[in-house]
């Protein structure tokens, strides 16, 4: 989980993401990354190629797929709204409810267009001696971002499913980790702000 934190904040922060060729998989070696053994490429192609399924990649989770999946979709993210993250403005979402302190949340916002990411951190106690990387939605409880902007009854795309935002400013983490262990979302593009 700290892995996939890790790969998604790095893509969503401000500045420029430091991807490393062939770190789109696992890579537990401890070599600097200017002495790197050859790249398996056609590996990599054929997990592009191969059709999504979440439930695949998280009980597969060593194989690489799944962090392989979430760099591409993040970095498609950023190709489709290329504003966003070159020149929008950094957020710090405010976390409240049972486990607050487990949920880093921001926002990038420019002309209207807003990007929420919320990953967990100190996850370990919350997966519950799981064998998979993925935090049950129930264990998150009454936990949510604080989101400083309206958003009544809106559905926000999500890196792999879509999220609600409830009516109230608010987010719950159940609904935005409830089928991944991270996610960022991005609103509609048929609502006005």
């Amino acid at each position: 989980m700290n892995g996939l934190a890790q790969s998604l904040l790095r893509i969503t922060v401000p500045g420029v993401p430091d991807l490393y060729q062939g770190d789109e998989f696992w890579d537990f070696s401890l070599v600097d990354p200017d002495n790197r053994r050859p790249v398996d490429f056609s590996a990599r192609q054929q997990a592009l190629s191969t059709p999504p399924d979440l439930g695949e990649w998280l009980f597969n989770w060593r194989d690489g797929r799944i962090k392989k999946a979430l760099i591409a979709e993040a970095l498609a993210l950023r190709k489709a709204y290329p504003e966003v993250f070159r020149n929008g403005a950094y957020t710090p979402l405010e976390v409240v409810g049972k486990h607050a302190e487990r949920v880093v949340a921001f926002c990038r916002e420019y002309q209207g267009k807003r990007l929420l990411v919320v990953v967990p951190r100190w996850s370990y106690p919350l997966l519950e001696k799981s064998v998979h990387p993925q935090i049950n939605a129930q264990v998150w409880g009454d936990t949510r971002v604080k989101l400083p902007f309206a958003a009544p009854n809106q559905n926000w795309k999500g890196l792999f499913h879509t999220g609600a935002v409830t009516p109230d400013k608010e987010l719950l983490i159940s609904a935005a980790l409830g089928d991944f262990p991270v996610n960022a979302f991005i609103n509609p593009d048929d609502q006005e702000s």
